[in-house]
């Protein structure tokens, strides 16, 4: 790999001890969960020889640390010493070819952080059997909070079955065990061996779980946990709960409902508890049923009856639905609790299931599992009188008749078989009475297919198969499906046939069907083992190692940061000379590569870490150059545009072509050096290949040289290697070019280089490879993948282009991205008929190469193959596409290439180019769509697309152009209709161009980068996010290591740690108020981002009506329909307020009337039942409306005595605290020191010293009266509510005394102060000073003020002005997260 200490060998079929050094780590990647950014030791058994693993993060020196002190203890014979990212992207099947043997940590070094895999025992015991299976499971995984509240939340994880198993026969002399293990090959075991009972069955299991060839443990210590199957939990249990000892006697007491089942199932977990001191997990097969709705799941016969003995429908085949969910969900990337399908679980045993929103709100079996579908020897659904027909006609005791058709019916009683394959061998062979069965066995099926999707008001996503008869029978899946088209459902025969027994879900239906079919194999022991690993709280966020190293680099260079003098870093600020800067500049190969990514990204890099960001073009395009106006308003950079550069292209080439090449540079740094001087940091940008393409890249050594800068470089000579060299080659071979000493540049540091537009394949192997050639020359090197939301050009930019008049859609102009271009001349109805058959095509319909295709292909291949050797050249590869009808831009053209020229000739073969066929449609541009250009005098073409983009149906186009006209010849009419729209999704453009003009300007746009727009916020977030991830913190830390630095936080400091808290400890956020369309829009953004999750109230088709109306994605959201809800969930809602309120008077029908009306209470009573953790609302309510149920519920926190607020007042040098500006009217001096507490601890947990100043009109002793009294007795009162001894509260205070050194030196007396004239926390002494105070610095400064931020509550609640934007909803959402966190933290939220 190039990283381990011995050379590389080329690994032999059968390898030597001495070469296993080059191939353990491998497999060790490959075959198991290890993190290679945590350090770690690990023991393997390869051909007989015992092998030492060390792995650390920190590299190979630091690897051989930790190899010694294991190596001193355990005498492995072979220590092999490799860094973290040794290995990457290795196939499993790589294991059988070594020949792995065992795999166990060794326990002399504790692993550094959380555990990442946990191994699950699986336990499912019958009366005389036990069946087992082990997982190896990845805990790292990023789950929607709103599934873990699910039943059965976690289904679908990166799992590896270690070890499967049976012991039948438990009792008897014929009992056996089987067993299956998966550590190289397929390891099977089965024997004959006697035990007398279901202990002596685990103990046998044990054995061979620890066995030295075939187990895959060592000690049963590594068993983390272990999930039993139960069949039934009667109505007690609705998730996977840990067995105590309570739970285990609610068990037995359900077992009258199962007595063939819970007792043998009790008896397993009582021996296993006497075996593994883990904890234990019970997964019941009733539990997920347990939200189907009363009306559902009651009988009609008395209740008193059915209450009294628990008579009511169950369900079963819990564990199989829940898998099953989760996994169709994850394979139409849909949110399990957004989706709603019929699940056909067909086997020996069968039954369905009717999933809505998640949930299962019926099924088929009932009581028993007797009701419902006809299975092998079950009859199904039969009239109750059959029963006592039986009894009474023909004399049948109940149990004769329980057996009848329990055992006895089905399809073994309608054809002798009670196997599905047999049924259909007789009914092939002309067995009537088969082909009755198979009849019989669907049209059962389709009954309940029909009243489940009336359940679902027509609204299905899913119809899925599963089970041993639903995953292999064709057959059965064609019948149940014949005749459903006009519901939506259309079989694909052909995926059908191609379907059975496949591993993974596969959807079978056609392109036109509305419902996706399915096939989806089910995993009941993986869905246990899941459940049970979420139930014990294992389950984490899941993070990369690259991340994961971002984040122990950045703890570890703030505890650097911390041991350092703060008067040491002053001193070294003064002593380099003030400000620095870095100097950006490319040497791309290609037009379709913008610079100004690379510098964007650079920009948020730097951004937190300064106090004052600058950016100057020394050459800039023009007077109002296009990049400096993208950097003033996408930084906030209120710089006047003059003098952020330092000439134009066009004074500097008259400057060169006179020889004047010293004036040129004394005129650029004499505006740089008096740019510089109002600035902590400069992004100083170069000339790029389009501006002074003969002179740019030695003009900007040069420039850099002056300046005495370092440079950064960015090149894309990895996208677009040179002919006959491979992707690193071109790359070294460019910066060698333009970068290495021996021309201007000795005299300049290079601080880095970026290789931009990699194939993600290629980012970690050429990041090594040309940093391994730069290590001498100390330059770091940044590698980048490509981003395909960098590759789409907004409808924005072609308006700008054709200079198109913009009749409607202003707003998304930067969401909507262009596509290919439709030109419409056709009728409207072959129009709408064509661009949905082009939609097909683009969603994958028929770009797959198919074996009739591939001889005609391989004769036009032969067409360019010259030399006649089975290859062409690179070059060629479009032109061919273009003959073969495959379009392909000049920019995928040269990506593609790329990837595919690994030997560097310049040549590719032809199962090279059938790859590029068949892997060109899997990573399409985001969110392109078609562009229709047609003639003014088409106004049927316009409303007719203007209404089919409002349909869920009709694919997304990305608007309409007019041709031929402009705003004043478009008639009256249409202007009438279109200002008439209550919305227009689609944007309109008019231009007076013809419609040839106009598409040949756009097709103009192919060879051109998209441009980087300021109001492009996809693809800024695209660009900060791509430098972010493939940059390291050190690297940007060196980089401003000379900056000055500031004690206090800074604004974009602040919103910069704001926003990477509350992605780490992601949040649940209710947000009550679904109908008001900035809390929508706010919360797309909130997802999109990925800073909390969220639970949006309100009515679900209003909210996706109105967020599809503002462009607004919200499916990873949590949408809850209040009055939507069943009676059970509202029960606990009301218990739950009469409980806290019943003694003020609240009454059931009261409760449930606020629960029904009153969203900011549900919201509250979210919270308080542990559901959210915290709510943001008063966009369209009052604050007492927003605070009321908050007080009632929530109540304050230990230690606090009222309620208050605060505004964060971002301004440019320093982020102030204000309180309290909303809340309390007229605070007693009791009530000040409260707030002042309260405000204090606010600041502190949000990275901001505290420095508290008591405000009044008069500073210290100077005056007296009733507020200066107040609060200077709240003061005084404040010091004992205190007992961190870092906050410093001193009043009263004036403002200007509090913030401004200068005034402080003059007003405060007697000595030194520890906040006069560098407060951060500012304390009015009533609501009127603060509200008009806070407003006044708002509007002056044009500062960001985010709050009012609530304080005191136990769990997070704050209020929205009724006038807030959307950020201030984002800014306000965010500050909740942190809230929330630090109170789970702090212990001081209500108790569950």
């Amino acid at each position: 790999s190039g990283s381990c200490l011995l050379p590389p060998l080329l690994p032999s079929r059968k390898p030597a001890a001495s070469n296993l050094h080059c191939i353990v780590e491998v497999l060790v990647f490959a075959q198991l969960c290890i993190d290679p950014s945590q350090n770690s030791t690990w023991r393997f058994t390869m051909h007989r020889r015992p092998v030492l693993l060390a792995i650390s993060p920190r590299g190979v020196g630091f690897a051989v640390g930790v190899a010694f002190r294991c190596f001193t203890s355990t005498h492995a014979a072979h220590p092999l010493i490799c860094s973290g990212s040794a290995v990457r992207y290795f196939p499993r099947n790589i294991v059988r070819v070594f020949g792995l043997r065992r795999v166990h940590q060794v326990p002399a070094e504790k692993p550094q952080g959380p555990v990442k895999s946990a191994k699950a025992l699986v336990l499912n015991a019958g009366s005389s059997s036990l069946k087992f299976s082990v997982f190896n499971v990845d805990l790292r995984r990023k789950q929607d909070m709103a599934e873990l509240n699910q039943p059965c939340g976690i289904q679908t994880a990166n799992a590896m079955l270690l070890a499967t198993g049976q012991v039948s026969d438990i009792g008897l002399e014929s009992s056996t065990i089987s067993y299956k293990a998966f550590i190289d090959d397929e390891q099977k075991f089965s024997t004959h061996i006697h035990v007398d009972d279901h202990k002596g069955a685990i103990s046998e299991v044990l054995k061979l779980l620890r066995d030295p060839k075939l187990g895959v443990i060592l000690d049963p210590a590594e068993i983390a946990v272990v999930g039993h199957r139960i069949v039934h939990g009667a109505d007690k249990f609705n998730t996977a709960t840990i067995l105590t000892d309570d739970v285990i006697k609610a068990v037995e007491d359900a077992s009258a409902l199962a007595p063939l089942h819970n007792p043998p199932n009790l008896l397993g977990i009582r021996v296993a508890r006497e075996i593994f001191k883990c904890p234990q997990v019970g997964v019941f097969d009733t539990a997920f049923h347990a939200t189907i709705p009363p009306e559902n799941y009651t009988y009609a016969i008395p209740l008193q009856l059915q209450r009294e003995h628990h008579i009511r429908k169950y369900g079963f085949h819990g564990s199989s639905f829940c898998f099953v969910t989760g996994a169709t969900a994850e394979r139409l990337s849909m949110k399990r609790t957004e989706m709603n399908a019929i699940i056909c679980h067909l086997g020996n045993g069968a039954s369905m299931a009717c999933i809505k929103q998640g949930r299962c709100i019926d099924t088929t079996m009932g009581l028993t599992p007797l009701e419902g579908l006809v299975m092998g020897t079950r009859s199904g659904d039969i009239d109750a009188g059959v029963v006592t027909h039986l009894i009474n006609a023909l004399g049948m005791s109940p149990k004769e008749v329980d057996t009848l058709l329990n055992k006895r019916s089905g399809l073994l009683g309608l054809t002798g078989h009670s196997n599905m394959q047999a049924v259909h061998a007789a009914a092939d062979n002309g067995d009537a009475d088969a082909a009755l069965a198979e009849k019989i066995f669907v049209e059962r099926i389709r009954k309940y297919i029909g009243s489940f999707l009336v359940k679902l008001e027509g609204e299905l996503d899913a119809l899925v198969f599963t089970a041993g008869v639903g995953e292999n029978s064709e057959r059965i899946r064609a019948m149940v499906c014949q005749g459903l088209g006009r519901l939506g459902m259309v079989l694909d025969t052909t995926k059908n046939t191609g379907a059975s027994g496949v591993k993974e879900p596969a959807i079978i239906s056609g392109v036109h069907s509305r419902t996706k079919i399915l096939v989806v194999p089910t995993n009941e022991e993986l869905g246990i083992a899941m459940q049970s690993v979420a139930a014990v709280g294992l389950i984490e966020p899941m993070l990369s190692p690259k991340e994961e190293a971002k984040l122990l680099m950045e703890a570890a260079k703030r505890r650097a940061e911390e041991s350092v003098n703060g008067e040491e870093d002053e001193h070294m600020a003064m002593a380099v000379g003030g400000p620095k800067g870095v100097m950006i500049a490319a040497s791309n190969r290609s037009e379709m590569t913008d610079s100004s990514i690379v510098e964007v990204g650079l920009m948020y890099g730097i951004l937190p870490r300064v106090s004052k960001l600058g950016y100057f073009r020394p050459v800039a395009y023009h007077h109002a150059d296009k990049r400096v106006n993208l950097m003033r308003e996408v930084f906030g950079i209120g710089d006047d545009p003059e003098t952020m550069y330092g000439v134009t292209v066009a004074q500097c080439s008259a400057m060169l072509a006179k020889k004047e090449d010293d004036k040129l540079m004394a005129l650029i740094l004499e505006k740089y050096q008096e740019y510089r001087q109002r600035h902590d940091f400069v992004v100083v940008s170069g000339l790029n290949q389009k501006e002074l393409p003969q002179l740019g890249q030695d003009l900007n050594i040069r420039i850099a040289d002056a300046l005495n800068l370092p440079m950064v470089w960015s090149t894309d000579a990895g996208a677009f290697p040179s002919a006959g060299m491979t992707v690193s080659q071109s790359i070294l071979s460019e910066i060698s070019m333009s970068m290495l000493p021996g021309k201007q540049l000795k005299h300049v540091e290079v601080a880095g280089v970026v290789v931009s537009d990699l194939h993600r394949s290629h980012v970690d192997v050429i990041g090594d490879e040309v940093q391994a050639q730069l290590k001498e020359s100390k330059i770091d090197v940044i590698a980048t993948q490509i981003d395909n939301r960098l590759r789409v050009r907004t409808l924005r930019e072609v308006a700008n282009v054709l200079g198109a008049d913009v009749l409607t859609g202003h707003d998304a102009l930067d969401t909507h991205h262009v596509g290919r271009l439709v030109v419409a001349t056709m009728q409207v109805p072959d129009l709408l008929k064509y661009i949905l058959a082009k939609s097909v095509e683009e969603d994958g319909g028929h770009q797959k190469v198919t074996r009739n295709q591939i001889q005609e292909l391989k004769a036009e291949f032969k067409k360019f193959d010259k030399e006649h050797n089975g290859k062409i050249l690179l070059e060629e590869v479009g032109t061919l596409m273009r003959v073969i009808g495959r379009e392909m831009t000049d920019f995928e053209e040269q990506s593609v290439m790329a990837e595919l020229d690994k030997d560097g000739t310049g040549k590719i073969t032809f199962q090279e180019f059938l790859l590029l066929l068949s892997r060109r449609q899997e990573e399409p541009i985001p969110g392109s769509a078609p562009l229709v250009v047609t003639h003014i005098s088409r106004i049927d073409v316009l409303l007719s697309l203007l209404m089919a983009s409002r349909s869920q149906a009709f694919p997304k186009i990305a608007g309409v152009l007019l041709t031929g006209g402009s705003k004043e010849t478009l008639p009256e009419s249409v202007h009438a209709i279109l200002a008439g729209l209550d919305v227009v999704g689609t944007p309109v453009l008019i231009i007076p161009l013809d419609t040839f003009a106009a598409t040949q300007r756009i097709h103009g746009l192919h060879g051109l980068a998209p441009r980087l727009l300021p109001t492009a916020k996809v693809k800024l977030q695209a660009a900060q996010e791509l430098f972010s991830m493939f940059s390291s913190s050190d690297f940007m830390e060196r980089l401003v290591g000379g900056s000055s630095r500031r004690r206090d936080m800074t604004s974009h400091l602040f919103q910069h740690h704001i926003f990477l808290a509350a992605r780490r400890q992601k949040q649940r956020i209710v947000l009550p108020e679904g109908d008001d369309w900035r809390v929508l829009v706010a919360a797309g953004e909130l997802l999109a981002r990925d800073l909390c999750d969220l639970i949006i109230l309100g009515d679900r088709q209003r909210v996706l009506s109105l967020a599809k109306k503002y462009h607004a994605d919200l499916s990873k959201a949590t949408i809850l329909d209040v009055k939507g809800m069943s009676w059970v969930e509202k029960d606990v809602m009301v218990e739950t307020l009469l409980k806290l309120r019943g003694t003020k008077g609240m009454t059931r029908e009261k409760a449930l009337d606020i629960i029904d009306q009153d969203a900011n209470y549900f919201g509250t009573l979210m919270m308080y039942l542990h559901r959210a953790d915290g709510m943001v609302s008063g966009a369209c309510h009052t604050t007492a409306d927003t605070m009321r149920p908050a007080m009632q519920i929530i109540k304050t926190e230990p230690g606090a005595s009222l309620v208050s607020s605060v505004f964060f007042m971002l301004l440019p040098e320093r982020v102030y605290v204000f309180g309290d500006c909303a809340i309390n009217v007229d605070p007693s001096a009791e009530d000040l020191a409260q707030i002042a507490a309260s405000s204090a601890a606010t600041a502190k947990a949000f990275g901001i010293s505290p420095r508290v100043a008591m405000l009044s009109y008069a500073t210290g002793q100077s005056n007296t009266g009733p507020i200066v009294d107040k609060v200077r007795k709240a003061t005084e009162l404040v010091q004992d509510l205190i007992t961190d001894p870092e906050i410093a509260i001193e009043g009263p205070m004036q403002f200007d005394a509090a913030v401004d050194p200068e005034v402080a030196a003059v007003k405060v007396k007697g000595g030194a102060s520890k906040v006069a004239g560098q407060a951060t926390v500012v304390i009015f002494p009533d609501l009127n000073t603060g509200n008009n105070t806070y407003k006044a610095v708002q509007q002056s400064t044009r500062c960001v003020a985010i709050g009012p931020i609530m304080q005191g509550l136990r769990m997070p609640v704050n209020d929205l002005s009724r006038g807030c934007t959307v950020d201030d909803i984002v800014n306000t959402v965010v500050i909740t997260c942190i809230q929330a966190s630090t109170a789970k933290a702090r212990d001081v939220t209500p108790p569950q």
